[in-house]
């Protein structure tokens, strides 16, 4: 552990208390978990009514976010700018724990009103720029993709430590679990690790189309989808035979990828702002749309409501309409640096 990071460190906790929270109960299942990237913060919104409940503010800029529900525990992971594994530098999944609302007073002119502050806030050091998080449904067991160190850390979340590492392919990035076994997006090698969690080794490499990003997994199908960013597609993964399968070009760079509510098709968006609705069993476009600007993130539950995203420029809080297919903005914008909020 570096000087460096050990003072980052210490002014991180020392400023937790601008971490902000509503008076309503700390997390939910109609709650959405978006990054604002270059926001620097979690982004909380209610489902159902689609309002923003509070702004989770992170480190240093956050690329992906998991939630215990039921311990109300949010994880964030700090990426920071990546520009290469030889710059990369050491970093952190920031955690935090909502249930410590307390009541108190808003201060600062963009928070909203009846807005207190207060929640413990926790770091885990992992690998260099963290990109990719997910969780283990039956084990206190959180994976993250560290895309400047080439390797997944297994952290224990009852103890928050990292208790095992593994060594992937170059610049992992997405990460997906299902039945004990982990499948990593390799961007820069053109490949998928899958990785046994228990022999914390992998078992499996899959050749993949150039530049995979995400990995999304359907566990009622057990059909497993991969984005490809450099050639501007998706590929249906086979689980059982460990190959990709049908593979369909989209027009513009793939990047996030989300099961949409009815659990069957595929919701992927693209570098330029492009939205596809995907068929999950025949892999053809049901349609498009065209966001008003390129998304950072894209959240939602599969089995309740229309999914949300955010902006990554603007950082615009967006609805998605499937049916319509349709973008509807229902936030304000990001706030200004400069009216209370500042990532810590």
């Amino acid at each position: 552990m570096t000087l460096r990071w050990e003072i980052a460190m210490m002014r991180f906790l020392a400023t937790a208390a601008a971490v902000i929270l509503s008076t309503a109960p700390a997390c939910t299942a109609a709650d959405v978990f978006l990054c604002d990237t270059l926001g620097g913060a979690v982004v909380v919104i209610d489902e159902d009514t689609g309002e923003t409940r509070f702004r989770l503010i992170t480190r240093d800029h956050p690329r992906a976010v998991v939630v215990d529900v039921k311990r109300s525990l949010v994880y964030a992971a700090n990426t920071g700018w990546y520009v290469g594994s030889e710059n990369a530098e050491p970093g952190t999944v920031t955690i935090f724990d909502l249930t410590a609302v307390s009541a108190g007073s808003p201060s600062g002119a963009m928070l909203a009103e009846g807005v207190p502050k207060g929640a413990p806030v926790r770091e885990v050091q992992v690998g260099k720029s963290p990109r990719g998080l997910a969780m283990s449904p039956s084990e206190p067991l959180l994976f993250v993709t560290n895309q400047g160190s080439d390797t997944v850390s297994i952290v224990d979340t009852e103890r928050e430590v990292v208790v095992g590492e593994v060594g992937v392919g170059h610049v992992p990035q997405g990460i997906a679990h299902l039945d004990g076994r982990l499948y990593i997006a390799n961007h820069e090698s053109d490949s998928i690790s899958v990785v046994d969690v228990s022999a914390r080794e992998v078992i499996a490499v899959i050749p993949a189309r150039p530049g995979p990003k995400a990995v999304v997994v359907n566990p009622k199908t057990r059909r497993a989808y991969v984005t490809s960013s450099d050639d501007s597609s998706v590929s249906l993964l086979d689980m059982d035979g460990l190959a990709l399968g049908t593979t369909v070009a989209l027009a513009e760079r793939p990047t996030e990828a989300l099961l949409t509510p009815n659990g069957s098709d595929l919701l992927v968006s693209g570098r330029d702002g492009s939205v596809f609705l995907l068929d999950g069993t025949s892999m053809q476009v049901r349609s498009t749309m065209r966001a008003p600007e390129p998304l950072a993130s894209l959240a939602g539950d599969a089995l309740r409501g229309a999914p949300f995203a955010i902006g990554f420029s603007k950082g615009a809080v967006l609805r998605l309409d499937l049916e319509a297919l349709e973008v509807v903005e229902t936030t304000e914008r990001r706030p200004s640096a400069n009216a209370g909020e500042k990532a810590l």
